[in-house]
């Protein structure tokens, strides 16, 4: 049967099993070669920049430890939930007291037990001016016991001093057990 073909034919038909050659080995042997390739420089580069920062966390351990500790100090638990509780109303009192703010109620939600911490929240109305306010919040902010306003409700009234705000806040602390 190829005899019969010319030279020219001959020429066509090798041309065209080349080149279906050279597809199928390009599509069975170098793309997936250089997919695979690509893969694996992209996960050595993603190894690279998590070696980078762990080398660098390595180099602080020492900056870190020491924060972690501050922060441990801060956030372990100092007895029963009670005690603790006890804590956090005693430091919400004292920075209301030092920003000249009135707390008209205050009432402790039951403590949430998680797996590694407990999260306490205790609800406060108040009624101040809003410096008072702003600097009881700020002192919250800043406070030793690390607290967090997690819901702050403000309102105003008219009153013959001026113009009370009342703030409605829910107060939060986690502990480590």
């Amino acid at each position: 049967m190829l005899e019969k073909l010319s030279k020219r034919e001959k020429r066509i038909l090798v041309s065209v099993i080349a080149v279906i050659i050279i597809g199928l080995c390009y599509n069975l042997l170098v793309e997936p070669l250089f997919m695979r390739w690509r893969s694996v420089n992209s996960r050595i580069e993603l190894i690279k920049v998590k070696l980078k920062k762990s080398l660098s966390l390595i180099k602080e351990k020492q900056k870190v430890d020491a924060e972690y500790s501050t922060y441990e100090k801060k956030l372990k638990s100092k007895g029963s939930n009670e005690q603790d509780i006890t804590l956090i109303l005693d430091e919400i009192e004292k920075i209301a007291s030092r920003s000249g703010l009135k707390i008209t109620s205050m009432r402790p939600n039951p403590p949430e037990q998680k797996d590694y911490y407990s999260r306490f929240a205790v609800k406060i109305d108040t009624e101040s001016d809003m410096d008072s306010l702003m600097r009881f919040i700020y002192d919250i902010k800043n406070s030793s016991q690390i607290l967090k306003i997690e819901k702050l409700n403000i309102s105003t009234r008219s009153s013959q001093q001026g113009v009370a705000i009342r703030a409605s806040m829910l107060i939060s602390r986690l502990v480590m057990k």
